[in-house]
């Protein structure tokens, strides 16, 4: 949301979530939105383009929560088949 005029900055698209809470965040530079997917992926885009860079095959089911650590390349994903993974690097970043 534009702090002057409340109007839309970008939307991020790709991902599916039409059922489910999906808990999204920023990656620690901001330069990145990152969600989970009912589809069992984490979607990364570029903050400012909107658009996919990343793609990850992350859980067998959807992945309700995604956080970046707030200073390294890490991150965690939390599904709903009941297992948490952390992520570095490549996968985390970029």
């Amino acid at each position: 949301m534009d702090r002057a005029d409340g109007g839309l900055l970008n939307a991020y698209k790709g991902h599916k979530n039409s059922q489910y809470k999906i808990r999204s965040c920023l990656s620690n530079t901001d330069a990145h939105v990152i969600s989970g997917s009912e589809d069992g992926k984490i979607y990364i885009w570029d903050l400012m383009e909107g658009k996919v860079i990343h793609e990850i095959e992350a859980h067998s089911k959807i992945v309700s929560s995604v956080a970046y650590h707030p200073t390294e390349e890490k991150m965690c994903s939390a599904s709903v088949d009941g297992s948490v993974k952390t992520w570095t690097s490549q996968a985390a970043s970029s």
